[in-house]
């Protein structure tokens, strides 16, 4: 795993030597998973401990039963063992080799669960550096190597639109729900050509989907509604073949 160049911001120095030594960031951070508490240096408490909140399980493929933790962030909601089930059901036939991206990274669960079952690799995308450092940590643990697992620490609106030379097969849209952010999220997804001819998008949602927001070109394949969360897999892209 590697952290990606991240975009132009008001980073502090010592995150812009963390994602220049992955591997000295990714050993920190297990560090503070395996002393929760805060570590005790020189006598003195470690402030930026990652706070650990619960623990969510992979549920198939070569990682199956595995569990991983997540970190204590406002509005982490990771996505429940049954909404997995059934999307990972619906992505039997096409995961494997896929080329993935996590928008809204959060536990970390759907790139894991995605990477257990065989994709080629996932890019995923987290602004919270404290989230980050606990996928980090469970992807050491996993030993997921770098060639599978790529992440950006920034800004979801502004890493899409950074990302104009890449595209794939599989795209995870599972935006925080106080945030307005699925709509605008999509809108640059079609601006920058991320997903691939006959690509799928996976959207979770607190609303029903908006379809006059939704592109002409995308057709819903599946859709189904969980408690009170409203899931869909889209066709992107399609392919038009002659009458």
């Amino acid at each position: 795993m590697h952290y990606e160049k991240s975009l132009p911001s008001s980073s502090s120095l010592r995150e812009a030597q963390r994602r220049s030594n992955p591997d000295r960031s990714l050993n920190k951070a297990q560090d503070w998973i395996a002393s929760p508490s805060a570590r005790n240096d020189g006598g003195k408490k470690a402030h930026n401990a990652v706070k650990v909140k619960g623990q969510v399980r992979i549920i198939g493929g070569k990682f199956r039963s595995r569990k991983i933790l997540f970190s204590d962030s406002p509005g982490l909601r990771p996505t429940t063992d049954r909404i997995r089930e059934t999307l990972f059901n619906w992505l039997a036939p096409v995961i494997s080799g896929a080329e993935c991206l996590d928008v809204f990274g959060g536990s970390g669960v759907l790139s894991f669960e995605a990477i257990s079952r065989g994709a080629a690799h996932v890019l995923l995308i987290e602004k919270s550096q404290q989230t980050l450092e606990q996928i980090a940590a469970n992807a050491k643990k996993l030993e997921i190597p770098s060639s599978q697992l790529s992440l950006i620490g920034s800004d979801a609106l502004k890493s899409l639109a950074s990302l104009d030379a890449r595209s794939f097969d599989i795209i995870f849209l599972d935006p925080p729900f106080d945030a307005d952010l699925l709509y605008p999220c999509i809108q640059r997804i079609v601006q920058h050509q991320l997903i691939r001819e006959n690509g799928f998008i996976y959207i979770e949602t607190h609303l029903p989907i908006l379809n006059d927001k939704i592109p002409a070109d995308w057709k819903c394949l599946k859709e189904k509604k969980a408690g009170q969360v409203y899931y869909y897999l889209y066709s992107c892209n399609l392919t038009k073949t002659d009458s």
